[in-house]
């Protein structure tokens, strides 16, 4: 007999930034987040006294404020925008209209670029 396993829960870290991927309940989606938030607490500690004065905490309250936890079906990733409802990957408006402007700037029969203007391009 096949057992469902229930919601799925993902987490991924690129270097600073986390992403949690999760289905189910408001319950279980903030049980998510606190285990998340937990892990990241026991694994780089919280500055003390013995730190600096630069030392700040790993997980920003100032971006907690500003909506950067919450858990939402489009969401801006490492300059990603992420529709997961959609199951898109895209840049954001901002990005795209910059993207053409350089894209713009470059002459029609060029075939050479210098390596700044490309790091530029791509990022």
């Amino acid at each position: 007999r096949h057992r469902n396993k229930g919601p799925l829960g993902y987490v991924d870290c690129y270097v600073d930034d986390f992403m949690a991927l999760v289905q189910g309940s408001k319950r279980r989606r903030r049980r998510v987040r606190r285990v998340l938030f937990h892990c990241i607490d026991r694994v780089f500690r919280a500055p003390d006294d013995k730190d600096d004065e630069w030392a700040k905490d790993k997980i920003s309250l100032k971006k907690l404020l500003k909506g950067d936890g919450a858990l939402t079906t489009l969401k801006i990733i490492l300059g990603w925008l992420v529709d997961t409802v959609a199951g898109t990957i895209e840049l954001p408006p901002h990005r795209v209209e910059r993207l053409f402007t350089m894209l713009d700037s470059f002459p029609v029969g060029r075939k050479t670029c210098p390596k700044r203007d490309l790091h530029k391009l791509i990022g």
